[in-house]
C-alpha cells in the first residue's frame, strides 16, 4: 500500500486510524497530521523551501541546500503537510508550556513577540513538527517562522518532520 500519500496499512485502519502519518512524531502532532493531506518524500525530491527549512534545523550544516541532501542521505524521507493557521493555533495553545497564564491565542502571540524579536519572514519557509522527545511542544523548530506568518495573516502554515 502507498504510504506516500496518506494511506496506511490495513492494521492501523482496523484500529480506527485510517490516514495515520508515518514517521518520528508525537502523538498529539501525529492525530493532528491525520486529519490533513500529507506526503512522504525523499529529501532529493523536496521543495526547496523544504531543504531551507531543514538547512536552518540542522543549524551545523552548510549554507548550500545540497549540503542537506549530503547530509541526510537523498533516501530520507520527510513528511510535509499544510496546516490550517486556526488548527495549529488550537495545537499550539494545548502545549504545556502555554497551558497556564495565557487565555487566548493572541495574548501568548503578544507576549511571545515582545520577548523575542521576531522578523518578518517574506519566504514561506516550514516549520517542523515536534517527535516523541518533544511531545510537549508542537513545533520544534521555527517558532519565529510561526508568529511571523501569524502576524502576516497567513491562512496556513506547511510543516515537515523525519519519517
Amino acid at each position: 500500500m502507498d504510504r506516500s500519500m496518506g494511506r496506511t496499512p490495513k492494521s492501523k485502519k482496523a484500529r480506527g486510524i485510517e490516514n495515520f502519518p508515518p514517521g518520528q512524531l508525537s502523538s498529539r502532532n501525529a492525530l493532528m497530521v491525520s486529519m490533513l493531506r500529507w506526503r512522504i518524500l525523499p529529501v532529493a525530491q523536496l521543495p526547496n523551501a523544504c531543504l531551507q527549512s531543514l538547512r536552518v534545523h540542522l543549524k551545523d550544516t552548510p549554507d548550500h541546500v545540497r549540503e542537506v541532501i549530503k547530509e541526510l542521505g537523498p533516501k530520507t524521507r520527510i513528511g510535509v503537510v499544510t496546516i490550517p493557521m486556526q488548527l495549529l493555533m488550537l495545537q499550539v495553545m494545548n502545549d504545556k508550556p502555554r497551558q497556564k497564564g495565557f487565555r487566548t491565542f493572541d495574548e501568548y502571540h503578544h507576549f511571545y513577540c515582545s520577548k523575542e524579536k521576531v522578523p518578518n519572514h517574506p519566504h514561506r519557509w516550514p516549520i517542523v513538527l515536534s517527535g516523541p522527545d518533544w511531545a510537549s511542544e508542537t513545533i520544534i523548530d521555527g517558532w519565529h517562522r510561526f508568529h511571523s506568518y501569524f502576524r502576516q495573516g497567513r491562512k496556513s502554515v506547511q510543516a515537515i518532520w523525519y519519517v
